[in-house]
This record gives structure tokens, sequence and C-alpha cells, in this order.
């Protein structure tokens, strides 16, 4: 079995942040995420 396909988009989806905070020692920490996105297009199936 073959499968040809073709790239669309790439692009990066949105944002997801990750925060993370202690009570009462005063640590917190904030990190942003962006993952990458490719969109791709089934051709043929032969």
């Amino acid at each position: 079995m073959k499968v040809t396909g073709e790239i669309v988009e790439q692009s990066r989806g949105p944002k997801v942040i990750s925060f993370k905070k202690r009570r009462r020692q005063n640590s917190k920490r904030k990190r942003g995420h962006r993952q990458d996105l490719t969109i791709v297009r089934i051709v043929e199936i032969a």
C-alpha cells in the first residue's frame, strides 16, 4: 500500500500557559508553549 500526500499549511497552535505557584513560599513559574502543526492533504491511496 502506498499513500501520497501534500503539505497544505505549516503553522503553530494556540498558546498554552503553564502557571505553577507554591503557597506562602513566594515561588511561581509561568511558561508559554505553542505546538508546531502541519496540515496534510491525502492525495492518493494506492
